[in-house]
């Protein structure tokens, strides 16, 4: 009975603890992470580049006085000089260029979702594995309060005769292994702090509270549906796309850089002392006469659009693949869970609380009772890591797709 009484104090202390709740952690995430912040910045960067585009080139604009040599007693003669100067690109040059930069924007945003998507996967991942190092620590200190009862057990019966030093023996080795198994989880649990506290900037010391778990629901969507909405909305696919579409757009800047840019020039020439003023209207034009340097271009360019392309067709091969991947992974995790908790562990607990009776009573060695606890922890422990991994997979799932599953994109 004691043991009981033990196991049901140490299941209400850990109940009445705070839980962090993870939106909340995503909130600071995104206020506090510099990777994610850093992306943010490049993609507004390459946003506000855009503007600016289709914009001629800057005007120039000189102003010179030039004096002549003259002789002793005579004034010297100045003439001033103003001058406008625009270089004008050959029409359609800048359009192509602005749509390369509009390429270019797109990208960054979906570099930006992308590094939002596996940052928060890894919040995920490092958040389910405290709530399973949280599940082996209470474990851990449940199986040293039942090894310390097993002890007291075994020492009462060896007073009376009832069994042998072995007994004792045992029970002090096993409730030994049950120490260190604890004290292994609370080291893990410092390493996963320190990983957390990594992401938001914070001291590698800090303590964090206990989590929630993973909630075991089905996926909402069937695979055909999930592979649509990678097709759409998954940053990975989206960013080879968009590179695809890119070199396009570069291919066809490039064909132009055979045809001449042209330039204007207005100047007005004031003289002195009398002298008449006069203007001047110029045209110039930018030939490109040494050919190999816009050939090279464009050779570049169809060379690009190819490795571009196949680049997009891997990766839309390899998101199809992780999705099909990570949601078989999550339902065999999901499933094993849910028939852990409805099957295993109750006969496990079963069996340890009959064991724990029978060896009280002396109708049952040690080894027997020894071997009971041993498979209730096994079974626990399988049940917690199959509830992390289908959090984990469910995590990865939603990094590949693109969009969170609970929510309608």
């Amino acid at each position: 009975m004691q043991i009981f009484i033990v196991l049901f104090l140490v299941l209400l202390q850990t109940c009445v603890l705070e839980a962090t709740s993870f939106p909340t952690l995503i909130a600071q995430l995104e206020a506090h992470n510099p990777d994610l912040q850093a992306a943010r910045q490049a993609w507004l960067v390459q946003k506000a580049n855009l503007e600016g585009a289709q914009a001629w080139p800057s005007t120039k604009l000189s102003y010179s006085q030039e004096t002549s040599p003259t002789f002793p007693g005579i004034p010297a003669d100045k003439t001033t000089y103003y001058r406008i100067e625009q270089d004008i690109p050959f029409p359609g040059k800048l359009w192509q260029e602005a749509q390369m930069k509009h390429h270019e924007v797109a990208i960054a945003e979906s570099n930006y979702h992308e590094k939002y998507l596996t940052l928060i996967g890894s919040l995920r991942t490092l958040y389910y594995r405290l709530y399973l190092v949280d599940e082996k620590l209470r474990l851990a200190q449940e199986s040293v309060d039942v090894m310390r009862s097993v002890l007291q057990t075994a020492q009462a019966r060896l007073s009376a005769n009832q069994t042998s030093t072995s007994d004792v023996y045992m029970a002090q080795m096993e409730l030994r292994r049950m120490e260190n198994m604890l004290f292994e989880e609370q080291q893990e649990r410092k390493l996963i702090q320190n990983d957390l506290n990594t992401l938001f900037q914070d001291p590698p010391e800090k303590e964090w509270d206990k989590v929630d778990a993973p909630e075991l629901r089905d996926i909402p969507h069937t695979l055909d549906q999930l592979q649509a909405l990678a097709a759409q909305y998954s940053p990975k696919s989206r960013m080879a796309m968009l590179e695809k579409h890119h070199s396009q757009a570069l291919l066809k800047r490039q064909r132009l850089s055979y045809l001449p840019d042209f330039g204007l020039l207005l100047e007005k020439q004031t003289g002195g002392s009398g002298k008449e003023s006069g203007d001047q209207i110029g045209f110039s034009m930018y030939v490109p006469f040494w050919a190999t340097r816009p050939i090279g271009l464009y050779e570049a360019a169809k060379a690009h659009i190819q490795e571009s392309d196949a680049d997009a067709q891997a990766m839309i091969a390899m998101t199809r693949r992780m999705v099909f991947m990570e949601q078989t992974e999550t339902i065999t995790h999901l499933t094993l869970a849910r028939n852990d908790k409805a099957g295993l562990l109750p006969a496990a607990l079963a069996n340890l609380k009959t064991a724990r009776e029978h060896y009280a009573s002396g109708r049952l060695d040690i080894l027997h009772l020894l071997e009971a606890l041993r498979n209730w922890i096994q079974a626990t422990t399988e049940y917690h890591s199959e509830v992390y991994h289908y959090g984990e997979h469910w995590s990865e799932l939603e990094r590949w797709v693109g969009v969170s599953l609970e929510e309608k994109p």
